[in-house]
């Protein structure tokens, strides 16, 4: 009798109202392509330089975001690699990190190979998958898209979104 109290208790709490955007919407159920910019540049992995790894690289993780170097905003590879590239004559780069929530400090050495100087960090920027979209409003353009959490595969990590697409797949 308890329980039936409670289930009829619970019904009358819930919302009663649904609102709509607009009259008409197109019904999914089609794959659709997705590619999702992350916050940062995560670092995915570490490789030896002259079979070594890099002396600056362990306070740095693997699932870290570089967010900046040297003071300097970075959202994509080609943001961080114009940045090393730009201090290359120093040797190392302070390199702000985003690790669980939190911002730290480190410095990185940038190790010659050759005539190129390298990092010894793996980096994504970017995670392209699918997804299955649910419906489309032709009137206003919103969709709506069967989603979840996504993982970046090498750390397990959650992958931090700044900004995607989706795309017919």
């Amino acid at each position: 009798m308890k329980k039936l109290k409670l289930l009829l208790i619970s019904w009358l709490l819930l919302p009663i109202n649904v609102f709509a955007y607009s009259n008409y919407i197109i019904p999914g159920g089609e794959t659709l392509g997705i590619e999702v910019n992350s916050k940062g540049v995560m670092v995915i992995g570490f490789y030896q330089i002259n079979g070594k790894f890099n002396k600056g690289a362990p306070a740095i993780k693997a699932g870290d975001y570089i967010v900046k170097i040297n003071d300097v905003e970075v959202n994509t590879i080609n943001e961080l690699t114009k940045e090393i590239e730009a201090n290359v004559d120093v040797g190392k780069i302070n390199v702000e990190l985003r690790r669980d929530g939190k911002t730290r400090t480190s410095k990185l050495e940038l190790v010659k190979d050759g005539e190129i100087y390298k990092t010894g960090l793996y980096v994504k920027d970017s995670i392209i998958g699918i997804g299955t979209l649910s419906f489309v409003d032709p009137n206003t353009k919103i969709f709506g898209a069967l989603g979840h959490e996504i993982i970046e595969k090498s750390t397990g990590s959650l992958f931090n979104t700044k900004s995607g697409t989706i795309f017919e797949s």
